[in-house]
């Protein structure tokens, strides 16, 4: 162990800040569901040298089952220590509790398989189960869905739309595990530890925030300041990302909410995942707190020479600490003083949601932008009535207001820096290229629509496509809209077009989906998304459009073509200047979509908006302006049933504004596509509005 910078200066941290930064993270963890009995069943038991392991199957709730892997020295008389060994992510979702006792086949790149043999021939009796997404709870081994990251997807997203985290479940999940052991009569609860490489560090140290059981961790390669992962790493997973973290101050405020549990970490010095200034800085960050409670020998830190491994040395530094705490000189459970229960698990209550209840889940970017346009460069339309199309570069605020009055720890976290990583890390600027396109006539203030284009693998067309410069010419909407006399504006979506995600095309070239789901993990942890941030975005095309001298500020409609459409539609609840608004698919609910387990939706599975009635109780707050929704009876991507239940929605409230002519809607059979008759319907309902 050493130190290389000495730590930073800082207020100390009080107990009564500690237990409640302790309940804030709770808070961020979500609801969690409440326990059920284990029915712990007994499956084989094995001899290997002088170890026992057995197999067992127990429930984690109800219905859901899983088997995990006990191992005890054999001949070991009383009460032993215990350790929860949690496995590593590695991307290799075929592999779990197989890694901690070797019933997999071996991977040159896991040399540490089989390491939960060496903690029981130590004296500890060691459980490991399945973590969700891998092994036998892995889409990859139970329906053969490749690659298996699309499960994790599936298992974050929704989950964080329902109100709840994956990472909240896994430390759920870990805790049972440890409930497994407190009905055994060959482990001292007294004396329970967690020990995890990788994916199984970063879990680690978040159960023991759950779990007051815990009194010993160690964390190997599995932390570090997400201000450091952002800047360093191309890569992300659900299963190691508190959302909203950073505005608690980032990774270190989990760490100290450990405290006063003994805990290592360890790290390689050339650990591409997990940089080493970024675990030095929240190392350091919760040692304030370890020091300012009087237990700095609490903690502790070693950089080990080399890569991202968990080495035969660097474990045995790991059992060394353990052992320290948990047989030499064992924590008295009497000194967990920040409380000894759990947190009971939050209902989640079903409830109607307003414009402000909305624009707190996903519009708290605060004021209407004001972005400042600059043209980059004119093209000419090949279109009939001739059109003028400009390139237009608009600057976009990147600053969310968030609601701060909690505890942090000094020096706090800043988000918009966060942020800004972010936007470097998947080549997203604070700017908008846009292409605009408006009529060769001087006629002053002309109607203005805003066209938001599809999302299509590989996604490198976006905003091209609706305007005729590429992808599928059915699509080209603009140079008709233009022809009508209307200026156009057409936006890439995050991701798409000349806003795709190069570096993460260029290292996982098989799989686009990552040029989503890593930038939406990152989002995440500041407590914002995809869709809050495409909101945001829109929102500045609509006001910037109403600034121009060429068009009227009252006439701005909206047309969004599938993930375009969805958002078109939740912004258009959030921004009263949009007149009217055209989705062509797009159009389902989030209860629809995970009751068919589709994992690609990187805006629909928006945080928290399920239980507040779902897409169909928001969209039913766009009456009583204009809204024509077409939907597709075979769309696999936005289920059908989905759309007919937001209808059955807005219905109503078209009604009782007295608009029901305002809501047009059009069930197409098939699955999404444009033609020139879809296209034709289009326009005439736009020009009647106009």
């Amino acid at each position: 162990m050493f130190e290389i910078h000495p730590p930073v200066d800082g207020p100390a941290i009080s107990r009564a800040q500690l237990d409640e930064l302790r309940r804030t993270i709770w808070q961020h963890l979500g609801a969690l569901p409440p326990r059920c009995d284990l029915e712990v069943q007994r499956i084989d038991e094995v001899e290997r040298d002088d170890v026992v392991r057995e197999e067992l199957r127990y429930q984690l709730e109800p219905g859901e089952w899983v088997t995990g892997y006990v191992a005890r020295p054999r001949g070991a008389k009383g009460r032993l220590p215990a350790m929860a060994a949690l496995h590593s992510h590695g991307g290799n979702y075929a592999v779990g509790k197989g890694e901690i006792f070797a019933t997999c086949p071996p991977d040159p790149a896991r040399e540490f398989y089989g390491w939960g043999y060496e903690l029981a021939r130590r004296g500890y009796v060691v459980i490991c189960q399945d973590q969700l997404c891998f092994e036998d709870r892995s889409w990859i081994n139970t329906r053969g869905v490749s690659p298996g990251a699309l499960h994790e997807h599936f298992e974050g997203f929704h989950r964080a739309a329902s109100g709840r985290t994956l990472m909240g479940k896994l430390a759920y999940d870990t805790s049972r595990a440890i409930d497994v052991l407190g009905q055994r009569d060959d482990v001292d609860m007294e004396r329970v530890g967690v020990m995890g490489h990788s994916g199984g560090g970063s879990q680690s140290f978040v159960a023991c925030v759950y779990d007051p059981r815990v009194k010993a961790a160690v964390l190997n390669c599995g932390i570090a300041s997400a201000a450091a992962t952002i800047r360093d790493t191309r890569t992300a997973s659900h299963t190691s990302s508190v959302p909203g973290i950073t505005q608690l101050g980032d990774e270190a405020a989990v760490v100290a909410a450990m405290a006063p549990r003994a805990v290592l970490i360890t790290n390689g010095s050339e650990d591409w995942l997990f940089p080493t200034d970024g675990i030095l800085n929240t190392y350091y960050r919760a040692k304030q707190a370890y020091e300012a409670l009087g237990i700095a020998d609490r903690i502790d830190f070693g950089c080990i020479a080399g890569p991202h491994v968990f080495a035969p040395y660097v474990r045995a530094v790991g059992y060394d600490w353990l052992d320290r705490w948990l047989v030499r000189t064992p924590i008295d459970s009497g000194e967990v003083w920040y409380g000894a229960d759990r947190p009971d698990p939050a209902p989640l209550e079903r409830r109607r949601v307003d414009v402000e209840g909305l624009r707190d889940l996903c519009g708290r970017y605060g004021a209407r932008p004001e972005p400042q346009p600059r043209v980059r460069k004119r093209v000419d339309a090949p279109v009939d009535p001739p059109a003028r199309i400009e390139e237009v570069r608009i600057t976009v605020d990147d600053t969310p207001a968030f609601d701060n009055k909690r505890v942090r720890l000094e020096p706090p976290n800043d988000v918009s820096t966060y942020l800004a990583g972010v936007r470097q890390l998947v080549d997203m600027n604070d700017h908008l290229d846009l292409w605009v396109g408006r009529p060769a006539s001087d006629e002053d203030r002309k109607p203005a629509a805003l066209l938001i284009h599809r999302s299509v693998e590989p996604f490198d067309v976006g905003r091209d496509e609706v305007m005729g410069f590429g992808g599928d010419p059915a699509y080209a909407l603009g140079p008709s809209l233009t022809a009508q006399g209307r200026v156009v504006a057409a936006m890439d979506l995050f991701g798409h077009g000349q806003r795709a995600n190069r570096q993460a095309q260029r290292k996982w070239p098989s799989q686009p989906e990552r040029s989503f789901n890593f930038p939406a993990i990152h989002f995440s942890r500041t407590g914002t998304s995809l869709l809050e941030r495409t909101i945001h975005e829109i929102r500045a095309v609509v006001s910037w459009l109403r600034e121009r001298d060429d068009v009227d500020p009252d006439a701005i409609d909206v047309i969004g073509f599938e993930t375009g459409g969805f958002a078109a539609l939740m912004t258009a609840v959030l921004e009263p200047a949009i007149r009217s608004v055209v989705a062509v698919g797009g159009v389902t609910t989030q209860a629809a979509a995970i009751d068919r387990q589709i994992a690609e939706h990187y805006f629909l599975y928006q945080p928290g908006l399920l239980p507040t009635g779902d897409v169909d109780g928001a969209l039913s707050l766009l009456a009583p302006r204009p809204c024509c929704l077409i939907h597709f009876e075979d769309d696999s991507r936005w289920p059908c049933e989905g759309a007919e239940t937001i209808i059955g929605a807005m219905k109503p409230s078209y009604e009782r504004a007295g608009r029901s002519d305002a809501l047009s809607v059009c069930r197409m059979p098939g699955e999404p596509a444009m033609d020139s008759a879809l296209t034709a319907q289009i326009l005439e309902w736009l020009e009647a509005r106009r």
